[in-house]
């Protein structure tokens, strides 16, 4: 073969390999992919009362209060959190997306609905989560909760029922204890209505039942408010969630936010 034979079959197959090197590129090849997948983060679980807030004081909507004992729960992308010091709770659901999530929460104050708000922030999974409380009036501001270390544990009916003895503790405020009896074995409770406050429970009868969630540390609660005839308002059913904390032993406070979107019950008991 003389040189120029040589010659023109390289250029042939150069012409060869530059055709296939385009097929591939217009055919998604040559090792070029399309944007990994957003991952996002898992906020569930229970947030001790290390968490701390900022928040607007509703009489004069200018003055921030300081929060140091912010709990939270967080469940099926809903959203609890409590200050007993403040009288304040909110719920409502969020939405997730990455590390950030968004959320719509009514809050309450003293166990009555006062206003709603809209949230933003940031979850770092097992370990915080941080959001801004937008709008004017009580509980707006900005908020950190603390994944609590105790989220390993598996809820138990043997744990909510306490032994021989009922859950007592504050509740919205109410500076008489209220006392929740709880059944070890079948999960069924009831909630007294004299230590409630603002009398508006104080003519109900609350009862329902408290379930394990499989794999957490958090209690899904089912009440039924009947014959409120002081304000019908009260009556229908409250939902929301439950987890024990360390107080001086192990899981000897239990922690409670119901809500029906007018009234709610929070607080915990020892």
């Amino acid at each position: 073969m003389n040189m120029k034979t040589l010659s023109a079959s390289w250029l042939g197959q150069g012409i060869v390999l530059l055709a296939m090197a385009g097929l591939l590129s217009a055919c998604g090849g040559g090792g070029h992919h399309g944007a990994a997948p957003v991952v996002n983060a898992n906020p569930t679980g229970y947030y001790d009362i290390t968490g701390k807030a900022s928040v607007m004081d509703d009489a004069t909507d200018k003055i921030s209060v300081p929060i140091n004992d912010l709990q939270g729960m967080v469940y099926n992308n809903h959203l609890y959190m409590l200050s007993m010091a403040a009288g304040l709770s909110y719920e409502g659901p969020m939405t997730v997306s990455g590390t950030g999530y968004s959320a719509n929460v009514t809050i309450y104050s003293k166990g009555v609905m006062v206003k709603t708000a809209s949230v933003v922030g940031t979850i770092t999974a097992g370990t915080s989560i941080t959001g801004t409380l937008a709008g004017t009036g009580s509980g707006n501001g900005i908020f950190t909760l603390n994944y609590a270390a105790n989220n390993a544990e598996q809820s138990t009916l043997v744990i909510a029922g306490h032994g021989v003895t009922a859950w007592s503790g504050k509740f919205n405020g109410g500076v008489t204890n209220t006392d929740i009896p709880i059944d070890g074995t079948t999960g069924s409770m009831t909630i007294s209505t004299s230590g409630l406050n603002k009398g508006i429970f104080s003519s109900c009868t609350l009862a329902g039942t408290i379930s394990p969630i499989i794999g957490m540390h958090l209690y899904t609660i089912n009440i039924t408010s009947t014959g409120c005839f002081l304000d019908p308002a009260a009556e229908g059913t409250y939902t929301g969630l439950a987890s024990t904390r360390m107080l001086t032993l192990k899981d000897d406070t239990l922690v409670v936010m119901l809500f029906n979107a007018t009234y709610g019950i929070a607080g915990e008991a020892q």
